[in-house]
């Protein structure tokens, strides 16, 4: 309808200029906008939009019928300031009601319901072109806005609340990965909102870069637009023929934009990376414009802009409101305006300049002039594609900064792995385990015989003697020459009175019992509890050799080495640098893991991991799923290298929505599409996963169910199942 009124008043050669002037005061409307976004929240803001808006285009109506010109102009004016803010005011609102993984569901159905708009939009405009002028459809959407206004009362009586963030307010201003860009130097005075927005999106690469994707594409879409009404107002004339174009033409890409977002828009969103679904719009106008220049005219023009439209109104702007999720909420407020209005605005202006040049010196019919701009689009699309490579990495980056401070703010800072201290209570559980049922399963709970010492020298007979304080002496004394006692003091780990002992002595000895070591590790015939004590004594030696012997256990049969060996290899690779593991391998290795656990997952019934009443080895069990995950996540810090891994398992595992679908959205981003896959059904989207406990707590489990009358010497009624190695 702008366009409509615009052209059937004023020469196409003044769409440009007209152009020019709606950025203008767009820009001077968004630098005074920080002042409002940062005090009176989108919740608030938004109906007083949309009321304002209404009231604005009566009053244009009556301007209208007193100078039609003047009121073209304030039309145009008006949609082309006013309809930008109020978007941008109402993504503010969805990017911080959801967390990031939400927002990918939810944002793909409110998008659909944006586009069934578009399309009931579309055909009213039709209709009204045949039944009434031009200038009374200015009421009918005076009427839309009081609708939404309306609708957005509505919303807020039914506690449609932004979800509280850990990173609002000042705390957001202290954020490391974000300049406080507010706070005013010490005795100076505080700059002025809008130079404060400019001044933190120009100091901030993922604010910038969001800047530039936003002007080129801007300058792209005036560009294909003037395109298209010159090709149109040539071949159709003005008046009511040209309405009905411009309704039709908006209707068929409304409609096209529904059924994409209906087939593909959930799907996309939470299956496609984010930067895939920006990279496709410049390609969209790299083919189209071949298209067009290859075969001038309105039908070829038409598609290259309704494709672009097509997706720039539904997969792509539902990718780009994603991008904000991890922001922090008051330099959101404070940028998105300007980002999405200023510097859509600036790029409209480039492309009008750009525009009124090829119009200056050639005219805007000739078909020359409508090559050179369709050459200038594609060469602006070009321009965008290093931009997307740089916002995938700027969106990780924000994912794992808002993880920090979300585990800074709300989550324990302590591992939740098993501590040092109560290594000694996983011990008693085991061998309490053992006793009930000794079967050398997957549980890791049966104990091999000691190695006969008879053959052993004098020094050795030391070690394995019964004196136990004299073994202990006889450890202490070991140093770094004497690993040919390496053997023996390896085979002591499985002493429970002495293996403390054993394990500084073989610290002590150092890189040259690496091989003893990992050698002792991966014997499937050697005692099961040496194996697992060997891989927390391998990371106090880092080297490749010791990496490699850890990464052949993460394939052991016994779960217990696999779990110490994933721990010691990523504190190996946090504190070391230069050492390797293949990604092909590690990532085939976490993959046989996920297989590993869905299977023993799969084999029990949700019955076995909850209640209050459960049997000792069911406790066990319980223990050993919470475990199982844990050992995912540290073989994923060991394929990733990073510590926002780890903050991910710990934000999976607390009640906090945003935390843990913050935590969901950075692992679907960063993780190779087949092993996400495969992981997902593991974690589930609805709860959290089981926390992980402390041996402490689970051997006070393994009493209590012991005093509700399990008889240690007994298998129970209902025996856990046998899980696969």
């Amino acid at each position: 309808m702008r366009d409509a009124l615009f052209l059937s008043s004023y020469r196409v050669h003044h769409l440009p200029h007209a152009m020019a002037a709606a950025s203008v005061l767009s820009l001077a409307v968004v630098m005074a906008l920080p002042v409002v976004t940062t005090r009176i929240s989108p919740r608030r803001l938004l109906p007083l939009l949309f009321g304002g808006s209404a009231a604005g285009l009566v009053l244009e109506r009556l301007l209208y019928s007193a100078s039609a010109r003047a009121g073209a102009i304030a039309v145009y004016l008006h949609v082309s300031v006013v309809a930008p803010v109020i978007l941008t005011t109402f993504w503010s609102l969805i990017n911080e009601r959801f967390d990031p993984h939400a927002a990918k569901r939810e944002v793909a159905r409110i998008a659909g319901g944006g586009t069934l708009g578009g399309v009931l939009g579309g055909l009213a405009a039709w209709r009204a072109s045949t039944l009434v002028s031009v200038p009374s459809a200015i009421l009918f959407l005076a009427g839309i806005n009081v609708l939404c206004f309306g609708a957005v009362l509505v919303c807020q009586r039914r506690g449609f609340a932004p979800t509280p963030h850990p990173r609002h307010g000042p705390r957001a201003e202290r954020s490391g990965r974000f300049a406080p860009a507010f706070a005013a130097a010490s005795g100076a005075p505080a700059p002025a909102p809008g130079v404060a927005a400019m001044r933190l999106v120009w100091e901030e690469p993922f604010l910038r870069n969001l800047a530039l994707l936003v002007g080129a594409g801007a300058a792209l879409s005036s560009l294909l637009d003037y395109v298209l009404g010159v090709q149109a107002v040539a071949e159709l004339g003005r008046g009511p023929a040209l309405l009905a174009f411009f309704s039709l033409f908006g209707l068929g890409v409304s409609v096209l934009s529904l059924v994409l977002q209906v087939v593909f828009g959930r799907v996309a969103m939470e299956k496609v990376n984010l930067a895939v679904h920006l990279g496709v719009l410049p390609g969209v106008v790299l083919l189209g414009g071949a298209l067009g220049l290859a075969v001038p005219g309105l039908v070829s023009t038409a598609i290259l802009r309704g494709a672009e439209m097509i997706h720039r109104n539904t997969l792509f702007r539902s990718a780009y409101e994603l991008l904000y999720t991890p922001i922090p909420e008051l330099h959101k407020r404070a940028t998105k305006a300007l980002i999405d209005v200023g510097f859509d605005r600036t790029g409209t202006i480039a492309g009008a300049l750009v525009t009124m040049g090829a119009v200056y010196f050639i005219s805007p019919t000739h078909p020359r002039s409508q090559a050179i701009l369709l050459g200038l689009a594609v060469a602006a699309a070009l321009a965008t594609l290093p931009l997307v490579r740089r916002l995938h990495r700027n969106y990780v980056a924000a994912l794992e900064q808002s993880l920090r401070d979300d585990a800074a703010a709300k989550l324990d800072a302590a591992p939740p792995s098993v501590p040092p201290e109560t290594e000694r209570d996983r011990d008693v559980l085991l061998g309490r385990v053992a006793a009930i049922d000794p079967r050398p399963d997957d549980r890791g709970l049966a104990h091999a015989a000691l190695t006969d010492p008879a053959a052993l020298v004098a020094v050795v007979a030391d070690l394995f003697g019964a004196d136990v304080e004299r073994a202990r002496a006889a450890l202490r004394r070991l140093e770094r020459s004497d690993r040919a006692a390496a053997g023996p003091a390896i085979l002591l780990l499985s002493r429970a009175e002495v293996h403390r002992d054993a394990k500084d002595a073989l610290r002590r000895m150092g890189a040259p019992i690496t091989g003893q070591l990992v050698d002792a590790m991966i014997d499937p015939e050697m005692d099961f509890v040496v194996r697992r004590r060997v891989p927390p004594i391998l990371a106090e030696v880092p080297s490749q050799r010791a990496a490699d012997g850890l990464f052949l256990a993460l394939e052991d049969v016994r779960f217990e080495v696999r779990y110490a060996a994933g721990r010691a290899l990523m504190r190996m690779l946090e504190r070391a640098e230069g050492l390797t593991i293949p990604h092909d391998r590690i990532v085939q290795t976490i993959m046989n893991e996920i297989a590993r656990e869905q299977e023993y997952v799969d084999a029990l019934g949700d019955d076995e991991l909850e209640g209050e009443a459960l049997a000792p080895l069911d406790v066990v069990t319980r223990d050993r799923v919470s475990r199982g995950l844990e050992h995912l996540f540290n073989e994923l810090a060991i394929l990733l290298g990073s510590a926002a891994v780890k903050i991910c398992f710990r934000a999976l595992n607390q009640g906090d929505a945003r935390a843990r679908g913050t935590a969901l959205e950075y692992l679907q981003t960063v993780l190779p599409t087949p092993l996400r896959d495969a992981l997902w059904p593991l974690l589930g989207e609805e709860k959290p996963l089981p926390s992980v406990r402390p041996a402490g707590e689970v051997l006070a489990d393994l009493a209590r169910a012991m005093e509700h009358g399990s008889d240690p010497d007994q298998k129970t009624e209902k025996p856990s199942p046998a899980p696969p190695s």
